[in-house]
C-alpha cells in the first residue's frame, strides 16, 4: 500500500515528478469525477517499469494541487488518491481479500506497466484505464522553466526526450548549463548507435545509376531540386513532398532506392524499422526508439527517414485479441511522430513495404506518407541495364538477351546474385567472367516441347486478341519462351505487356472488361486447343486471381454489382477473405466469373483466325512489339473485327455490350 509519507529509497527530482504530472493531467484531463474530489478508481499504464516508482509518487501531488480550494473535500473523505501497487501482497492476494482492499477507499489509483497486471476485481471497479500520455518536448521547456528558472529551446528539449525519465535528473542538474547538458547526451546517442556493417554497395550509387524504377526515379530528381530550392530559401518547406510510401515485390530495390535518393538528394539517410525499435525492449522502449529515430533525422535536417517493412505497424482495423491494445499504441505514437506543425520541417520519410493494403490509412493520409510509388518487377530493358551495373563494365561488347529472357520475373536482387555467383564461378577458374558463367546461374529451366510452346503462344495470343477485340488496353508487347522454370507451381513461359489507351473511368464496364483479359488465355486454350491447362492459376497475381479479386470488388467494395452495401475493402487479402467466408458474394462472384468467362470464350471464337496468326508468329519469333502485332492482325482473314462495335444492349448473346473500356490502375501486364 502506498503511504505517500514513507520514504521510498531516494526522492525523485523535481523536474522528473513535474514531467510525471504533466503527463498525468494530460491523460486524465477529461475524467470529472478526479477533478471534482469524488470517488473515483483509475487505473494507469506505464510502459516503462523503470518509470513507474516515478509515476506512483506524483499522482497523489497532482490530484492535491489541482484540487486546493475544491467545495467537494467535506463530502467525501478527503482528496488524497490512495495508490494501489502491484506487489505479490496486493495484486496475488484473493479476490475476496483485495474487495476488501478496494471497499476501504473512494479515491483510488492503480499504476501498473502492462495492462495484464490489473487484477479482475480493479478492472471491475475501475472507472478508467489509460496508457500515460508520453513526455512532450514541451513539457520538457516548461519543466526547466518552473524547476531551474532557465529557457530551452523547443529542438534541445527535443532531444532531451531521449533521456528516460527515470534518470533526466543526473543529466539536468541545477548549476549545469543546458549546452553541458546537449554535449552530455550527443556523446551519449554517438556511443550508444550501432557501427553500421562493412557494404558492398557501390559508394557513388545514386538514382542515375540505377534502373527499372520507373516512376520513383523521377520522382527521386524531384526531390533532390526541391531540396536544393530549400536549402537556397527559393521555397519553403510546404512546398516539398513530406513522405512518399514506395511498395513492391521483395528485391526490386526499395532499400537500394532510399540508399540512392539520400545521396541523389546529398543528405544523410536514418534508417529505421519496426523491427529495429523493437529490438530495445518492451512498448515503452519501442516508442522510445520511434521517436530517437525522427529526433536524430530532425536534428541531422534536411534528412531522410526511412522506414522498411512499414507495413509491419499494421492496420488498426484489423487488430484484435490480447495484442490490441499494444499495436494501437504504436500506430498512434507512430502517426503522432509523423504530426506536427514546423515539427517536421527538413525530414522526408520513405516508407517501405511489400504489402501496401496492409497498412493503416492513417498513414498515407495528407501530410504523411500521402504518395505511393509502386516499383514494379523490372522489365526486359529494364533486367538488361541492372545486369551492366551489376558488371561493372565486364560483357560490355556481348548480347545479353540469352540471359535476359530467362529472366523473366526476376528481381533487382536476383540478377544482382546472378552476377555475383557467376563472377565467383569465373574465380575458380582463374578467368574473366562470361555470358556462359551468367547462364550457369540462372534458374534451372526445362525445355518445352513443339506442343507445350504451342499452346502458350496460344495462350499469349488468346490475352492479346481480347484485350484488342474490347478495346480495354493497348498492347506493347507479347512473348513466349522455349523452356519453362523447372520449380514453377504454375509453369509461366509467356508475358504480355499491356499500354493504356482511353482515359480512366473506373466503371461497372471497365471492371468486366479487366475480368474478360484475365481469362483470354485459358479461353483461348479451350477454344482452340480444346481443353485448357493449369497455366492461368496457381499462384498470386496469375490470371484466375485478378479475375477473381476484380470480380469481389464487384460485388462486394464499389456497390457495381448485386448489393449497392459495402460489404468488404478492396484490398485483395480482405477481398478473398469475403469471397472465402460470405456465400452471398461467392455465389454472386462465380456467377459473375462464369458469365465473363463465357462473353470471352465467345470473343475468342469470332477471332480464331486472328489469334492462330498471332501464335504462328509468336512461335516463329518469339517475341512481338506493338507494331508487329498491327501488322499480323492487318494480315489475318478478318481484320474487322479488331474494332468490335457493341450490340444492343438488349442483346443476350455473348458479344461483349460495354460502350467503352478503359485501362485499368495497376493492370500493367499478364504472367501467365
Amino acid at each position: 500500500m502506498y503511504d505517500p509519507k514513507a520514504k521510498r529509497g531516494f526522492a525523485k527530482s523535481p523536474l522528473a515528478l513535474f514531467l510525471a504530472r504533466c503527463s498525468l493531467v494530460a491523460t486524465l484531463r477529461d475524467i470529472p469525477q478526479l477533478w471534482s474530489g469524488m470517488p473515483v478508481f483509475i487505473g494507469l499504464i506505464v510502459p516503462n517499469p523503470n518509470q513507474v516508482e516515478t509515476y506512483i509518487e506524483a499522482t497523489p501531488g497532482f490530484v492535491e494541487k489541482h484540487l486546493s480550494g475544491s467545495t467537494m473535500t467535506d463530502i467525501y473523505r478527503g482528496t488524497e488518491l490512495v495508490i494501489l501497487e502491484t506487489e505479490k501482497s496486493v495484486s496475488k492476494c484473493s479476490g475476496s481479500a483485495f474487495s476488501t482492499v478496494l471497499k476501504l477507499y473512494d479515491r483510488v489509483a492503480m499504476v501498473v506497466s502492462e495492462e495484464a497486471e490489473f487484477p479482475d476485481q480493479f478492472r471491475l471497479a475501475s472507472d478508467v484505464i489509460r496508457t500515460v500520455t508520453p513526455i512532450t518536448a514541451e513539457y520538457i521547456r516548461a519543466g526547466v522553466r518552473v524547476c531551474f528558472g532557465a529557457e530551452m529551446t523547443l529542438e534541445q528539449a527535443t532531444a532531451f526526450l531521449e533521456v528516460p525519465l527515470e534518470t533526466i535528473d543526473l543529466v539536468l542538474k541545477q548549476g549545469r548549463s543546458i549546452q553541458d547538458s546537449m554535449e552530455r547526451i550527443g556523446r551519449a546517442m554517438k556511443a550508444s548507435e550501432p557501427q553500421p556493417a562493412p557494404s558492398s554497395d557501390n559508394p557513388l550509387l545514386d538514382l542515375s545509376s540505377l534502373r527499372g524504377l520507373g516512376e520513383a526515379t523521377v520522382w527521386g530528381h524531384e526531390l533532390a531540386q526541391d531540396i536544393a530550392d530549400w536549402k537556397n530559401r527559393h521555397i519553403s518547406w510546404k512546398d516539398v513532398d513530406r513522405g512518399v510510401l514506395i511498395s513492391g515485390p521483395p528485391g526490386t530495390g526499395k532499400t537500394t532506392f532510399a540508399a540512392a535518393l539520400a545521396r541523389t538528394c546529398g543528405v544523410p539517410l536514418i534508417a529505421a524499422s519496426l523491427a529495429i525499435w523493437q529490438s530495445k525492449g518492451h512498448l515503452g522502449d519501442t516508442l522510445a526508439a520511434m521517436r530517437k529515430s525522427f529526433t536524430e533525422a530532425s536534428m541531422k535536417k534536411p534528412s531522410i527517414l526511412f522506414i522498411d517493412e512499414i507495413d509491419a505497424v499494421g492496420d488498426r482495423n484489423s487488430f484484435s485479441g490480447h495484442n490490441a491494445h499494444y499495436c494501437r499504441e504504436v500506430v498512434a505514437a507512430l502517426l503522432e511522430c509523423m504530426d506536427g506543425t514546423g515539427k517536421r520541417d527538413g525530414v522526408v520519410i520513405v516508407g517501405a513495404t511489400n504489402t501496401p493494403e496492409l497498412i493503416d490509412p492513417a498513414l498515407t493520409r495528407s501530410g504523411r506518407l500521402d504518395r505511393h510509388i509502386a516499383i514494379p518487377l523490372p522489365d526486359q530493358d529494364a533486367r538488361v541495364g541492372i545486369l551492366r551495373w551489376h558488371l561493372q563494365g565486364s560483357l560490355a561488347g556481348e548480347d545479353l538477351q540469352p540471359v535476359v529472357m530467362r529472366t523473366e520475373g526476376g528481381s533487382g536482387a536476383d540478377l544482382e546474385q546472378i552476377v555475383r555467383h557467376a563472377r565467383r564461378l569465373a574465380r575458380r577458374s582463374r578467368r574473366e567472367i562470361t555470358v556462359e558463367d551468367l547462364t550457369a546461374m540462372l534458374p534451372e529451366r526445362v525445355p518445352l516441347s513443339p506442343e507445350a510452346r504451342w499452346r502458350y503462344a496460344v495462350h499469349e495470343s488468346g490475352h492479346v486478341m481480347v484485350a484488342l477485340a474490347i478495346g480495354f488496353v493497348g498492347i506493347e508487347s507479347v512473348s513466349i519462351t522455349d523452356s519453362a522454370d523447372a520449380s514453377a507451381v504454375s509453369t509461366s513461359a509467356g508475358e504480355t505487356h499491356y499500354t493504356s489507351t482511353l482515359e480512366w473511368a473506373f466503371t461497372r464496364d471497365h471492371y468486366l472488361a479487366q475480368i474478360c483479359t484475365c481469362f483470354g488465355g485459358m479461353a483461348a486454350e479451350e477454344v482452340i486447343l480444346g481443353i485448357r491447362s493449369t497455366s492461368a492459376g496457381g499462384v498470386p497475381q496469375s490470371d484466375l486471381y485478378q479475375a477473381t479479386i476484380t470480380a469481389v470488388q464487384i460485388e462486394a467494395s464499389y456497390g457495381l454489382g448485386g448489393s449497392l452495401g459495402y460489404l468488404a475493402s478492396h484490398k485483395a487479402d480482405e477481398a478473398l477473405t469475403a469471397y472465402r467466408s460470405d456465400f452471398s458474394i461467392r455465389k454472386r462472384t462465380d456467377e459473375l466469373l462464369t458469365q465473363q468467362y463465357a462473353i470471352t470464350k465467345g470473343v475468342v471464337e469470332r477471332h480464331r483466325d486472328e489469334i492462330l496468326a498471332l501464335a504462328s508468329a509468336l512461335i516463329e519469333r518469339g517475341r512481338l512489339d506493338g507494331a508487329q502485332i498491327e501488322e499480323i492482325l492487318k494480315s489475318a482473314r478478318r481484320p474487322s473485327h479488331l474494332a468490335e462495335q457493341p450490340s444492343s444492349p438488349a442483346s443476350t448473346d455473348n458479344t461483349y455490350q460495354p460502350q467503352e473500356f478503359e485501362a485499368v490502375s495497376g493492370f500493367v501486364g499478364d504472367k501467365s
